[in-house]
């Protein structure tokens, strides 16, 4: 499952990941309303998240250049989750 492997990974910044994609206010907690917007629009949700998943990778380099021997294995592992 995509948002659970993002979670083992990136820790609960995930949830507000959601909420910036959903345009709800970002306080970083899951809620039912929220849950139910994810799933009502699948889709959409799945390839928003995944975009700023990679992102977010990209930006760890960004800031720490001694990070990018790991780029393409992440980017990789992300690529697993499309559809």
């Amino acid at each position: 499952n995509l948002y659970f492997d993002s979670y083992i990974h990136h820790g609960p910044r995930v949830i507000k990941w959601l909420q910036l994609i959903a345009e709800k206010v970002v306080d970083g907690r899951l809620t039912e309303g929220l849950a139910s917007l994810v799933n009502a629009r699948k889709d959409f949700f799945y390839r928003e998240f995944l975009k700023k998943r990679q992102l977010f990778m990209v930006a760890i380099v960004k800031k720490n250049p001694t990070q990018l021997k790991w780029l393409e294995g992440w980017i990789a592992r992300t690529q697993g989750f499309m559809k």
